[in-house]
């Protein structure tokens, strides 16, 4: 029987919230605090005498990293409570993507360029939403059979979305 989409209910939980802004932060971030360090390190250096200067380097590069996964983990309790009855059914097609807000009952038919990419992992599918604010869809390849799984590969593949 050949499949013509792959519907799943997507909603959010603590652990989806944080695990999105944890790779997005891995991915991005993290390289960007180890400059901010370095600057720091050169700016203090100047107004303090350290005698270990690689030991007050990697201080600093661990504060600024303990406080930053503190700010990620605040954050994603608050974002949680906003959207903790928000519940979305994704319909992904060859042509198109289906999107339903289960809160509102509005239905919205996007194309594929609503996803900016797709990164394929050995366990998830990470879409990347092409909007405004970093939004992220987890889809767990142990939830889809053999049949959707390899359909939606072959859709994202012919949309040239996919990130190996």
């Amino acid at each position: 029987m050949e499949i013509n989409q792959v519907t799943r209910r997507l909603s959010y939980s603590y652990l989806s919230i944080l695990e999105a802004k944890v790779r997005n932060f891995l991915r991005k971030s993290i390289f960007l605090y180890l400059i901010a360090s370095f600057f720091m390190f050169n700016g203090m250096n100047q107004v303090m005498q350290v005698n270990n200067k690689v030991l007050f380097f990697l201080s600093i590069y661990i504060a600024l990293l303990i406080f930053s996964v503190m700010v990620i983990i605040i954050s994603s309790y608050f974002l949680l409570q906003k959207r903790k009855n928000f519940g979305l059914v994704v319909s992904f097609m060859e042509g198109h993507i289906l999107v339903s807000d289960e809160t509102t009952g509005n239905k919205v038919e996007r194309d594929w360029n609503w996803i900016k990419k797709v990164e394929l992992l050995k366990e998830s599918y990470y879409f990347d939403i092409n909007v405004k604010h970093k939004e992220v869809i987890i889809l767990r390849r142990t939830n889809l059979s053999e049949e959707e799984d390899r359909k939606l590969q072959e859709w994202i593949k012919l949309n040239s979305k996919l990130i190996v």
